[in-house]
């Protein structure tokens, strides 16, 4: 979050002010009005900057409510006299701000590239209408006459026709802007604002009108962009077009970027150093010859510049921070809330469809308050999309939810959050920059009846009272300071449930809280979820059986979109239907002989020693060792959320590894590129599929052949099509015309076409039909005595144990096993320990 300013930037402040209040005493006409010139593009790079710094919105047309300011003191200034000078600049601000606010009613419902895009349109539409209006002046733009001013009867308060009094109007605005957009970026509002610019969809989670907030920002901005309009049309008293184009809003985001985004004093120094370099390389007598070509030297100078110093002339400034308040210690003693309980949670044939896919398919289902409340099930189980439509992320397909006994069904995610639902993300969902107070600090705040005021003295006490209540409750009161990046994983995992307890969540929807974390991490995380549930419903979707188990009231268990069980742990754990979700048809009798294939004496193998793999702060695999001898088939097996496509992942290069070591043959992969491990003969086919849904079939095909190594092809088209007869049968369709099957051959395909010497699978036959299970693992099976080394992730054990040579288990990103498929079978118990419920 935006901090306090440092005294090193405070100094440069007023030094920098003093100095512009001395000029009408030691500098002439010139220097007067430059200094003045300098002062409105300093307010105008002050109200972009706070919009794309503070807010995150890159906005192209910020021009436009620039030049509209400027027009409005010419609209209404009379054509022999001076306009009242409160009259026009309020009319100046109120005109742009009125035209921000309808221009970002449309824009900011758009992000990224398609914000730019349609504020640059809108802007170049304001041009085009007073460059060929008549009522504007036209293209040779229009003169005001007489300069606004001040007054009381026949006395003349201001009148700035008198360039000193103008210029000392123009100092005090530029002070009062400074000061006034730094209190709003760092209240409640500003902290909102920041939030939404790293995190949007964690703020709306919490509970705030993303869309309304930065609708405020918007209009903020292009009111105090029209207050600069209003004094540059008064400098010279003329306006012209060139005031709306994209030109001027470039400039005005380089002076930001060049002063330093999201400080606010970095868009006074910006605007300051860009237009005292243009005004020196445009004199001749200073720089000669260059002159003729100043833009280009000053596009020279401007881009090293950024390349020495990206953060801007701010980042060369010490930074801050700020003092934290007494919730630093234990001993506080602050107004707590009334002691809230659950709610109970209730769905109706909930059903969610994604066109043909039917994700969540008729589940009635009842949670309890006060109880944790497992959800459970393979890959592709419509977990996720299940508790998306509980928060309001997603809008279900029919069915209805009710949240203590009123129907809630379509509600949006921050609509939820305010009626007391709040979720955490299978990736930590946090706000990195900000610290683990602050983090704290914009989840209480979202409970707060008006969040777009500033808060009273009251509720700002029960603000802090929230904090320090939610963080003691997860034991991060000592840590308040840190930053959440600088947090460990399971720190921030405690952080994020911190927040939901800050936000006065009285159901906590939690998407894997106990991922990528280790044996101590996780026993602290059980702990909280067993206490939490004493003031809360706890709904949460885990992969650790172990703790599941452990911390659990009740158990769902979904597959395929569909509820196959619910009830407690002990009869889950009996249930024969929810074993066979998760270990196939395999019972505790089955034995499997695999078949067994010669192993090629090729000299290509695949060997890893000492994985450790992170996602960000998450550490997802713990020195693993992993190989894979020629030829030779393995799977690998594991709970979801055990690391196993990670592990595909770290091998194929595309997630590399924070230590440890991977050899191809006798090639050390570590740090290669995707592209170059696949050449070296590593071949991956994701869950996803990842085929190319605008290529035809073979398409697909050839685009793969042109990236294979240079020995005589192996995989031809007519050897691929007549392993897949059905991909030559569509061999002219578009990938997305495709089955879930046919596109799951292809990716297959795809990757053979690429003559590897080891193929990794990923969920071979997740979500596909038995019939096409069928087709996958026999064409699996000529694969491998084709002489290819593959590895298999799959959850169908029975399937799994009669292909593979060797099986490999994961459990919570370790390996716990490694053995044939006889030493694997000896032991149901461990099978079920480690792959079962």
């Amino acid at each position: 979050m935006l901090s306090r300013p440092s005294a090193a930037v405070l100094v440069t402040l007023i030094v920098l002010a003093i100095g512009a209040a001395v000029v009408p005493s030691f500098g002439g006409t010139y220097a007067l009005k430059f200094v003045t010139r300098v002062m409105v593009l300093a307010i105008l790079v002050l109200s972009l900057d706070f919009l794309i710094g503070i807010s995150g919105l890159v906005s192209f047309g910020h021009a436009m409510f620039f030049g509209l300011g400027a027009y409005a003191v010419y609209f209404l200034s009379p054509a022999d006299a001076g306009a009242n000078l409160i009259a026009a600049f309020g009319g100046a601000v109120l005109f742009a701000g009125l035209a921000a606010l309808a221009v970002g009613a449309l824009a900011v419902l758009t992000r990224g590239f398609y914000f730019i895009m349609v504020t640059l349109a809108f802007g170049e539409m304001a041009f085009a209408l007073f460059h060929d209006g008549g009522f504007s002046g036209g293209s040779d733009g229009a003169y005001i006459n007489v300069k606004p001013q001040l007054s009381i009867g026949d006395a003349t308060l201001l009148d700035l026709d008198q360039r000193i009094v103008f210029f000392y109007f123009c100092l005090a605005l530029l002070i009062v802007c400074y000061v006034s957009l730094l209190a709003v970026a760092r209240g409640p509002v500003g902290r909102v604002l920041q939030g939404i610019r790293w995190n949007e969809t964690r703020i709306a989670a919490l509970g705030y009108n993303t869309y309304v907030h930065k609708l405020v920002a918007f209009t903020l901005a292009g009111s105090i962009a029209g207050l600069a309009g209003a004094l540059f049309a008064t400098i010279d008293g003329y306006v012209t077009p060139e005031l709306f184009g994209w030109r001027q809003s470039g400039l005005a985001i380089m002076m930001a970027v060049l002063g330093g985004v999201g400080t606010l004093f970095g868009a006074i120094l910006g605007a300051i150093l860009y237009a005292g370099l243009e005004e020196v390389l445009k004199t001749a007598s200073l720089v000669g010859p260059l002159a003729e070509h100043w833009s280009l030297v000053l596009g020279a100078i401007l881009i090293a510049a950024v390349l020495a110093v990206p953060r801007g002339i701010a980042g060369l400034f010490p930074t801050t921070s700020d003092k934290q308040s007494s919730t630093n210690g234990l001993s506080v003693h602050l107004p707590q809330k009334e002691r809230l309980s659950g709610l109970a949670v209730s769905t109706t044939s909930l059903t969610r469809r994604f066109g043909g896919l039917l994700a969540v398919d008729d589940v009635t289902l009842s949670f309890a308050p006060n109880k944790v409340h497992a959800v459970i099930g393979p890959n592709g189980a419509g977990k996720t999309t299940f508790i998306n439509m509980l928060s309001g992320a997603l809008q279900p397909t029919s069915g209805h939810i009710a949240v203590d006994g009123a129907d809630v069904t379509g509600r949006t995610l921050h609509v939820m959050a305010r009626l007391g639902i709040g979720r955490s993300y299978q990736i930590t969902n946090i706000i990195q920059p900000f610290t683990v107070r602050e983090n704290c600090l914009l989840a209480a705040q979202a409970c707060q009846p008006s969040p777009l005021r500033s808060s009273s003295r009251g509720e700002r006490t029960q603000i802090e009272a929230d904090v320090h209540g939610a963080l003691d409750a997860v034991g991060l009161t000592q840590r308040v300071a840190v930053k959440a990046a600088d947090l460990s994983h399971g720190e921030q995992r405690q952080l994020e449930i911190a927040m939901l307890i800050a936000s006065g969540a009285r159901v906590l929807i939690l998407d894997e809280p106990l991922a990528g974390m280790g044996p101590e991490e996780t026993g602290r995380v059980t702990a909280l979820l067993r206490s939490l549930a004493a003031q809360h419903t706890v709904i949460l979707i885990e992969h650790d059986m172990d703790a599941v188990f452990a911390v659990a009231d009740t158990l769902t268990v979904l597959v395929g979109g569909r509820l196959l069980a619910h009830g407690a742990p002990d009869a889950i754990r009996q249930d024969t239907a929810v074993r066979e979700a998760y270990l196939g048809q395999l019972d505790a009798t089955t034995r499997v002989t695999p078949v067994r294939r010669p192993i090629s004496s090729a000299t290509i193998g695949l060997e890893a020693k000492g994985i450790n793999t992170f996602y960000g702060q998450s550490h997802i695999l713990h020195d693993v060792d992993f190989r894979v001898a020629p030829s030779e088939t393995v799977s690998l097996l594991g709970r979801n959320g055990m690391g196993k496509t990670t592990l595909l992942r770290t091998l194929m290069g595309l997630t590399p590894p924070r230590s440890g070591s991977i050899r191809l043959g006798a090639r050390d992969m570590v740090g290669e590129r995707p592209s170059v491990v696949a050449r070296a003969g590593l071949a991956f086919v994701p869950e996803g599929r990842s085929i190319f849904p605008n290529l035809t079939v073979e398409e697909n095909l050839t685009v793969a052949a042109t990236n294979r190594p240079g020995e005589a092809p192996q995989w031809t088209l007519a050897r691929i099509y007549s392993l897949f007869p059905r991909l030559a049968e569509r061999r002219g369709n578009w990938g997305n015309q495709l089955s879930g099957g046919e596109q799951k051959m292809l990716a297959i395909a795809r990757a053979l076409m690429t003559n590897p010497s080891i193929l990794l699978l990923d969920e071979a036959t997740e979500g596909l039909a038995p019939k096409v299970r069928e087709e996958i693992w026999a064409t699996i099976r000529t694969i491998s005595e084709a002489g290819i080394a593959t590895v298999v992730v799959d959850k169908n054990l029975t399937d799994l144990l009669a292909l593979a040579d060797r099986h490999v288990i994961l459990s919570k990103g370790q390996v716990v096993f490694d053995g044939s498929a006889a030493e694997l079978q000896a032991d149901s118990g461990f099978i079920h320990s480690h792959l079962g419920v």
